[in-house]
């Protein structure tokens, strides 16, 4: 949850930046205007306009996002979860593309422990709560 929600906040905070409202289209709509919430953009490219976006000094030194819950979003948005077993723990994998040699690349593989899910839920916690005090400093509107 908190890593789809740290891609709408930080798609709200670039609509604020570029002094945008806050809307979004009412259910039903079959076509909406290009903006930050509605435009098809890839989760890096998006963490890294946000962080462009921020001031030098106190921005920079307290809202910068770490470049790994990319990683870790695209786990969990592209990634294929197996276990071999009947419950948990699983193993997450996510896969990239071909190399030279004609093989795929493993580009993530992690045992989903209660630990590990726990360290990378407070880590996500974290890194969303960056879009959000940066969001409130700059006096934004329109999250919570």
């Amino acid at each position: 949850m908190n890593l789809q929600a740290i891609e709408t906040a930080i798609r709200a905070f670039l609509q604020c930046r570029d002094g945008q409202d806050l809307v979004f289209p009412r259910p039903g709509e079959a076509e909406v205007d290009e903006t930050w919430l509605t435009k098809f953009a890839y989760f890096g490219p998006l963490v890294s306009e946000f962080n462009d976006s921020l001031d030098a000094g106190f921005e920079q030194e307290n809202f910068t996002l770490d470049k790994k819950i990319v990683d870790l979003r695209n786990a969990f948005a592209h990634g294929r979860l197996f276990t071999d077993f009947e419950k948990f723990p699983a193993r997450l994998w996510k896969f990239g593309t071909k190399n030279s040699n004609g093989k795929i690349l493993v580009e993530f593989s992690e045992l989903l422990t209660p630990e590990w899910l726990l360290k990378n839920h407070n880590f996500a916690a974290r890194e969303y709560g960056k879009v959000l005090r940066c969001f409130k400093r700059r006096k934004y509107k329109g999250l919570r």
